[in-house]
């Protein structure tokens, strides 16, 4: 890893010092349990709220109003007004 390393720095530049700590942390999570389960958990939270984002913008688009939206995928009224918006400049 060091001779990986030092190769970047050597012929990039500075940029390159930031690799070192992702790389460890990359290698760590490898064989440490407790980095792997926040990364699974970091995972399903971005899957929740994928699945939140799709649901809203489907039946948005079948003209369900917002209450309901917001109570099917617990998304503020902001969020899907913006999700609303977003849709509607799309088409």
């Amino acid at each position: 890893m060091s001779t990986i390393l030092n190769y970047l720095y050597k012929n990039y530049g500075e940029p390159y010092q930031q690799t070192e700590k992702e790389v460890f942390v990359l290698i760590k999570s490898f064989y440490d349990p407790e980095i792997r389960k926040q990364g699974r958990e970091e995972g399903r939270k971005e899957g929740r709220r994928e699945g939140q984002l799709l649901v809203a913008r489907k039946t948005l688009s079948l003209n369900i109003d917002m209450q309901t939206v917001m109570q099917a995928t617990e998304l503020s009224a902001e969020e899907v007004e913006r999700l609303r918006r977003a849709d509607d400049s799309g088409s």
